[in-house]
């Protein structure tokens, strides 16, 4: 399901569609039930996405969030991706002649030294087919957008409200938006679902951000889209996941592709059953040159929880 570019994308992972599958196998869901009836009654997911840098809230309306982050069409501004999911338990959901319908807000914005730089608000709604979809605790529900930030340190604020409860949580991070495009070679990756690679920095591409940058291990495979800038199509890149010792996990080797106005791309997937369950450190670096490009990553034992 590739996301339009710039615009808001809501999308149930509970549909039967091949397309679906990238995000969520049977089995995969099946491991969710199972880790959710065990550990519903005393684990709150919300404190192992805090602590992986994460914005996460428990109830009234649990979410997580993220920022990744891209080359701009210029050094001064950074194309941000804020990436939101929540269950479908989270919402109130009401009939609505063969479906369940609900709404949800989401509220972004982005300042600095008491500007806002960014604010986006959007309404989405949810439809499922049958009452049981309703119930569902797994991350069943992304919503995503684009928009430019100028680099430095910004305060995002992301507040969710569900139109038919009322119900409204709200969290507040700092993020740090680096600088490309400054004449030497440099590396970007966003984690994703799924996506096609863009071929100027002026546009967007069309991907579905995992907000959450997890993956169930053995059941999962964790994908990333890396991008390249100044450097010509072929150029080598070395992608590691490390633990928290620096003990290597897994090790890989990509050539770019592309190269269009110094753009180049590559989709990257990692086998979550060479990884360990917790959270690991992926590593990005252009072959024979520092320093790499690094963020957390969780892996846990089932698509509904960190751990």
């Amino acid at each position: 399901m590739p996301a339009r570019v710039s615009t808001p994308i809501t999308f149930a992972l509970i549909c039967a569609t091949s397309a679906c599958t990238a995000a969520m196998t049977q089995g995969a869901a099946d491991a969710a039930i199972y880790g959710q009836q065990l550990l519903s009654p005393v684990f709150d997911p919300a404190e192992s996405y805090r602590g992986a840098g994460l914005m996460a809230t428990s109830r009234p309306i649990p979410f997580v969030a993220s920022m990744q982050f891209l080359a701009g069409p210029r050094s001064d501004s950074t194309l941000a991706l804020l990436g939101l999911s929540l269950a479908n338990e989270a919402l109130s959901f009401r009939r609505v002649n063969s479906q369940f319908e609900a709404w949800y807000q989401v509220e972004i914005v982005c300042m600095r030294d008491d500007e806002v730089l960014v604010r986006v608000a959007s309404e989405e709604a949810v439809r499922v087919a049958t009452y049981a979809e309703t119930q569902r605790r797994d991350e069943s529900v992304v919503f995503q957008r684009f928009f430019h930030l100028p680099p430095g340190t910004v305060e995002a604020a992301v507040v969710v409200k569900d139109r038919f409860s009322g119900d409204s949580t709200g969290a507040t991070q700092h993020w740090s938006v680096p600088r490309f495009g400054t004449g030497s070679a440099g590396l970007s990756y966003v984690s994703i679902y799924e996506g096609a690679e863009r071929d100027h920095v002026a546009t967007g591409p069309e991907v579905v951000v995992n907000p959450r940058a997890y993956a169930a291990y053995g059941l999962d495979t964790l994908t990333i889209y890396l991008e390249g800038y100044g450097m010509e199509s072929g150029a080598a890149t070395t992608i590691r996941v490390i633990d928290a010792s620096g003990g290597l996990l897994w090790q890989d080797t990509v050539g770019l592709s592309g190269g269009t106005s110094g753009l180049a791309a590559a989709f990257v997937e990692i086998p979550t059953r060479q990884l360990m369950v917790g959270e690991v450190t992926l590593e990005a670096r252009l072959t024979g040159r520092t320093p790499p490009v690094r963020s957390k990553v969780l892996v846990g034992l089932s698509p509904a929880w960190p751990v």
